[in-house]
């Protein structure tokens, strides 16, 4: 069992290693997502200021989707 564990985590591992771009990619998403949450911070109003925030959340998700999967 813990052979069977072993080699898939090693699997995991060296098929599934970072790309070259991904750092770049991932650095990216976390300042769009400060900006974003800046903008977000200005927004008159609790529930536009909290929709606004859920959005930038959204933004950072599918960027860190796209720079780790590539789709």
């Amino acid at each position: 069992m813990r052979m069977s564990i072993l080699a898939v985590v090693v699997g995991m591992v060296v098929l599934g290693g970072p790309r070259e771009s991904y750092a770049q990619f991932a650095s990216s998403c976390f300042v769009e997502f400060g900006q974003c949450m800046m903008r977000a911070g200005s927004v008159e109003g609790f529930w536009w200021r909290f929709a606004s925030g859920l959005d930038c959340e959204l933004a950072l998700i599918s960027c860190a989707r796209h720079a780790i999967f590539g789709y």
